[in-house]
């Protein structure tokens, strides 16, 4: 019985560089599933994910401790259907377990609608206006003062990290840890680097494509980069005096997108996700854009984007059996 869950931590746990204390409340965790099922944990189908949370519940523990078990064995079940131990269906009925009633839970996707990336775009334009070719001509000749641009050079370096966010579905550390070379436009896909937890661990990548957009923000911000002369290779700059030509700090980047309005780079990748699932791109695509460990991660996005279809379906239903029924109305 344990073999499957041993061959979960090689393959899945050990692969994610999660820390050892994680792991190990992991495996725990999955066996103790395993025990209350009292069957293989291939054979555990979503009856049994459900009962065993109920038990947990029963015996008094507070219901987000239930939840942060859940998510404990949910990547077991996204891991078991890639490596092809459980089907799609068992898969999706496990999905549709919700978490126990008074748990606090983030994990539904919150995309911008359409609406609401109109209002960060505005705010940005409000926020950091654009200078004219003659402004920023007289700049360059040193004949008009840093003071004047760097409202512009601002504008131009948060479009380019928004786009990351929106258009290639990066996260916050991965677009404040990018090297440039590992973003330069020349690239064909832009190289996302990150080393798993434990000390000594192994460098993993993942490519991303670049959008025509992501390009030319990317291009045109790296082009004024270079004009400020940085003496480091740091992509994102403070660019406020004293310290215009000095990395950004963490502490700002994390709340860049702000100066435009409520808006926050992850969920311009939850709106990243469901926009490329809207148009068509596949399941398995989206994941590996994402980074995603397994496809259940993903699948959150693809449900919000059924319900926007069914959401739609529903509000144009009267119209639709008008023109169904026409000929029936004719006869």
């Amino acid at each position: 019985m344990a073999m499957t869950i041993e061959r979960f931590r090689s393959e899945y746990i050990q692969y994610h560089g999660l820390t050892t204390d994680r792991a190990n409340r992991q495996i725990k965790t999955l066996r103790e599933f395993e025990a209350h099922a009292g069957k293989v944990i291939t054979d555990c189908g979503a009856d049994d994910f459900r009962s065993y949370l109920a038990h947990l519940t029963s015996t008094g523990l507070h219901p987000n401790t239930v939840r942060s078990r859940a998510g404990m064995i949910r990547p077991y079940f996204g891991w078991a259907f890639d490596t092809g131990l459980i089907s799609g269906d068992t898969l999706m009925a496990v999905k549709r377990v919700g978490n126990p009633k008074g748990s606090s839970s983030a994990t539904k996707p919150k995309p911008y609608s359409s609406k609401e990336l109109r209002a960060f775009w505005n705010g940005l334009d409000e926020n950091w206006p654009l200078k004219s070719e003659r402004s920023l001509k007289m700049w360059r000749n040193g004949t008009a003062s840093y003071r004047i641009v760097w409202r512009h050079l601002m504008h131009v370096q948060i479009e380019a990290i928004v786009r990351l966010a929106l258009d290639c579905g990066l996260r916050r550390q991965e677009i404040y840890g990018l090297s440039i070379d590992d973003l330069h436009p020349d690239n064909y896909y832009i190289v996302v680097r990150y080393a798993k937890r434990e000390a000594g661990g192994a460098e993993k990548m993942r490519e991303v494509p670049f959008t025509k957009q992501t390009r030319i923000a990317i291009q045109r911000w790296l082009d004024f980069r270079a004009e400020m002369k940085p003496d480091h290779d740091f992509p994102w700059l403070a660019l406020r005096n004293p310290v215009a030509t000095k990395p950004m700090r963490w502490e700002r980047f994390g709340g860049i997108v702000n100066t435009c309005g409520p808006f926050t780079l992850h969920r311009f990748r939850h709106t990243c996700a469901t926009l490329w699932l809207r148009s068509g791109v596949g399941l398995e695509k989206v994941q590996r854009l994402l980074g995603h460990a397994t496809l259940m991660q993903t699948l959150a996005y693809a449900e919000l984007v059924r319900d926007d279809i069914h959401a739609a379906m529903h509000k144009h239903e009267d119209a639709f059996e008008r023109l169904a029924n026409a000929n029936d109305s004719q006869e």
